[in-house]
């Protein structure tokens, strides 16, 4: 299995809401990346005779092997609270016994930024929450500010200072990420849903316009060059859904766009315009070529598209093609072209007019 497929893989759970699937990954990486680092701890403040925090820190992989077992079982509110309540212990008690500047508060920071995703709460309770936990942090620093650090942790203090502020930002560094990376999915998705046909996946009409005003204002600037544009129409495509039905004429409509596609160049543009018509336009493309391009295209969908109706045995398409002229508009372009495709219609079908 390649390498990517593993790490989705890694980050799936059955038990997960696919809404929360990015949180699940979050707790999931910060409850992996938490337990070395107590059991760390254990053996530095066992070799110092700290029995008590040694003891403390071999508790934290349980409960975080806790919070571990909730996320995996679709529980993200309540491993977040595990988490964020073992935290707030683990910070007070550590600053208490070694003092502010050891960097142990630092471990409250990225509490407040992981509580606003706890699926428990709504957006003014996270707020409120992640407010009260700056708060504690602020009242950490008043209280805990001048307590000293034992004598047997200052050669080391720059170190475990260090030390506590990586540990305390890698979950907030990843959870800004993990936050882009929601956003830019969302954007990706917004785009999709804004440009694209829900059933083919080409462009849709609304965008398929923008790309041709585009295209026809930049060839009218250049002054130079000319495109073509075709209307193409499934022949007999209301048969095809009487006879056999508005799923079978999904799949046809989906094959003939898969054609489309696989005969069409990088520069083209392809657009669903709406029913069973498709909008192609060929830059940089004269009439000639054009129909040379549009006869491979039909050949390729009625030998590659068959159907079980004994008098509709392969799906056809009707062309009516115009070669862009200056001075033409959008509108012009599809009335020609429209005006073609009836030609082609009344001339028998499965033919390319121009």
């Amino acid at each position: 299995m390649p390498f990517k497929a593993q790490l989705v893989n890694f980050f799936k759970s059955p038990h997960t809401n696919p809404k929360n699937v990015r949180k699940y990954a979050l707790i999931k990486l910060i409850c992996l990346f938490a337990p070395p680092f107590h059991i760390l701890y254990y053996f530095v403040f066992d070799y110092f005779a700290q029995t008590g925090l040694a003891q403390f820190n071999l508790i934290g992989p349980f409960v975080w092997l806790a919070a571990y077992l909730a996320n995996y079982r679709g529980s993200q509110d309540k491993a977040i609270l595990i988490i964020c309540s073992f935290i707030l212990l683990y910070a007070c008690v550590s600053v208490s016994e070694l003092g502010y500047q050891t960097g142990f508060h630092y471990y409250l920071w990225p509490v407040s930024c992981l509580i606003p995703l706890s699926p428990a709460l709504n957006r003014k309770q996270a707020i409120m929450t992640s407010a009260l936990f700056v708060v504690l942090i602020l009242i950490v620093n008043y209280v805990y500010f001048e307590v000293e650090t034992p004598e047997f942790l200052l050669p080391y203090i720059k170190t475990l200072y260090a030390v506590n502020a990586t540990i305390a930002f890698f979950p907030l560094i990843l959870s800004i990420l993990i936050v882009r990376e929601v956003s830019e999915s969302q954007d990706a998705e917004l785009t999709r849903l804004a440009t694209r046909d829900g059933l083919t996946g080409l462009y849709n009409r609304r965008y398929g316009q923008v790309l041709i005003e585009q295209t026809i204002k930049y060839t009218q600037y250049k002054q130079k060059g000319t495109f073509c544009l075709a209307i193409g129409d499934i022949d007999l495509f209301k048969q095809i859904n009487d006879k056999l039905g508005h799923p079978a004429g999904d799949k046809v409509l989906k094959a003939v766009a898969k054609q489309i596609l696989e005969q069409s160049r990088d520069s083209d543009i392809v657009c669903r315009w709406g029913g069973e018509e498709f909008v192609l336009v060929y830059m940089a493309t004269d009439k000639a070529l054009a129909i040379n391009l549009l006869t491979r295209l039909k050949t390729s969908i009625s030998d590659n598209i068959k159907l079980t109706q004994p008098d509709i045995k392969s799906v056809t398409l009707s062309f009516g093609l115009v070669e862009y002229s200056q001075g033409m508009t959008l509108e012009d372009l599809l009335k020609q072209a429209d005006s073609l495709l009836y030609l082609a219609k009344d001339n028998g079908r499965d033919r390319v007019e121009s």
